[in-house]
C-alpha cells in the first residue's frame, strides 16, 4: 500500500463521522414522521384505503429505519477497523499524530497542541507513522 493510499484510508474515517450523522438526522426525521402519522386521527386520512394506508406508510417508514440502523452499525464497525489498525505503529506518538491529523481530521497546528511539540515533530512523526502503518484492507 502506497503513502497516498494509506492517507487516504485513514482520511475515511472522518468520512464516516459524517456519513453516520447524516444517516442519524435522515432517522429522526423518519421517527417525526412515524410519530405524525401514529398522532393522525382516523378522520383525517384520505378516504380511501384509509387503514391500507397507514399500515403501509408504517411498513416503509419501519424498513427505512432498519436499513439506516444497520447501514450506521456498518459505518462504526468500519470506523472502529480504521482506528484499531493504527495500532501497527510502535511510536505512541506518531500513532496519535497519525489518529489526530488523518483519522479525526485535526490540523497539523491543532495536532501540535494536543501533542504538546512543534508542527514541525508532528509532521516528521506523520512520516513516521505513515511509513510504519500497515493495514490488510485493500483499498478500492
Amino acid at each position: 500500500m502506497t503513502e497516498k493510499e494509506k492517507k487516504s484510508y485513514l482520511g475515511q474515517y472522518a468520512n464516516i463521522e459524517a456519513e453516520i450523522k447524516s444517516l442519524e438526522i435522515d432517522r429522526n426525521e423518519i421517527n417525526n414522521e412515524a410519530e405524525r402519522i401514529k398522532a393522525m386521527k382516523y378522520s383525517d386520512m384520505p378516504t380511501a384505503h384509509k387503514i391500507t394506508d397507514i399500515s403501509d406508510t408504517i411498513v416503509r417508514i419501519t424498513d427505512q429505519q432498519n436499513k439506516i440502523d444497520k447501514l450506521i452499525l456498518e459505518l462504526m464497525t468500519e470506523k472502529a477497523i480504521i482506528l484499531d489498525s493504527t495500532n501497527s505503529i510502535s511510536d505512541t506518538h506518531a500513532r496519535l499524530a497519525v489518529k489526530y491529523v488523518y483519522a479525526i481530521g485535526h490540523t497539523i497546528k491543532r495536532a501540535s497542541e494536543l501533542l504538546i511539540c512543534s508542527e514541525r515533530t508532528v509532521d516528521r512523526l506523520l512520516k513516521k507513522g505513515i511509513s510504519e502503518y500497515n493495514v490488510n484492507i485493500d483499498v478500492e
